[in-house]
């Protein structure tokens, strides 16, 4: 599903860095994804794309922008913002009990980093995601961060998606780039990111393994119609069997 709040954090990010075009090409994008379901975007949707179109971009911020949480953090001070949140679900989950309890096993297990849930598009690979994260939020100090990756047209905005979800301002500081200070920021974090639909990005695979190198107590769940080629981290949960419950046999478990 879109979650058009994360959309808009995301349009009011690279507005904020100076990035006007790619906040107006994530407004494109929204508006494509919406037509194609039959929605129209919110007021408030429509009147932020209006201020960036303009150059006239206000609103309410993060309560610490990503400069002041880098900076804090090299100079060894803990600065948290506000927990993520998940988007909410206006339908009941139901089901699927056998691959939620292998899902939570897997994080459960310390040489298991990155669990990628593969299959075909519309099999309920993103619902699975986010109904896990709900459940095993309590297990995260730091919180479960969703990050929509359908909408993220090239590698290079990965980071800005994932700093939008974790509710941070754009990262400022100089002589750092943003990969840098987000590996910064998630160094001493115990975090679940969900990356929804990476299919289309093979090359983020760096950007995961910069952060899952740099923060050794995050986890990443991807969702994907791929799986994710990163030798020795992940495990494999194949998504195409779920709902095939008359196919008398467990999704399979892949080490890569």
């Amino acid at each position: 599903p879109l979650d058009e709040e994360a959309q808009c954090r995301l349009m009011t990010l690279y507005a904020g860095s100076g990035q006007r075009a790619a906040a107006l090409h994530q407004y494109e994008v929204l508006i494509r994804t919406f037509k194609a379901e039959g929605l129209e975007p919110s007021a408030e949707t429509v009147k932020l794309y209006r201020r960036i179109r303009e150059g006239q971009l206000e609103g309410p911020k993060p309560e610490r922008s990503g400069a002041a949480v880098a900076a804090g953090l090299a100079a060894g001070h803990r600065v948290l913002p506000g927990r993520p949140s998940l988007p909410t679900q206006t339908t009941r989950f139901l089901g699927r009990e056998s691959e939620l309890t292998q899902l939570r096993e897997l994080l459960g297990s310390d040489d298991c980093r990155l669990i990628t849930i593969t299959g075909p598009g519309g099999m309920g690979k993103t619902r699975l995601a986010l109904q896990l994260g709900a459940e095993i939020a309590g297990s995260y100090p730091d919180g479960v961060a969703f990050v929509p990756c359908a909408s993220v047209s090239a590698v290079e905005y990965i980071v800005p998606a994932i700093v939008a979800a974790l509710g941070l301002a754009p990262f400022q500081t100089a002589g750092m780039s943003p990969s840098q200070q987000l590996a910064l920021y998630l160094r001493d974090k115990r975090l679940l990111l969900i990356l929804d639909n990476m299919e289309h990005l093979p090359d983020g695979v760096d950007v995961i393994t910069a952060m899952l190198q740099a923060a050794p107590a995050i986890k990443v769940l991807a969702t994907s119609r791929e799986r994710l080629a990163l030798l020795g981290i992940q495990k494999s949960l194949d998504a195409e069997l779920f709902y095939f419950p008359h196919v008398h046999q467990h999704p399979t478990l892949t080490h890569i």
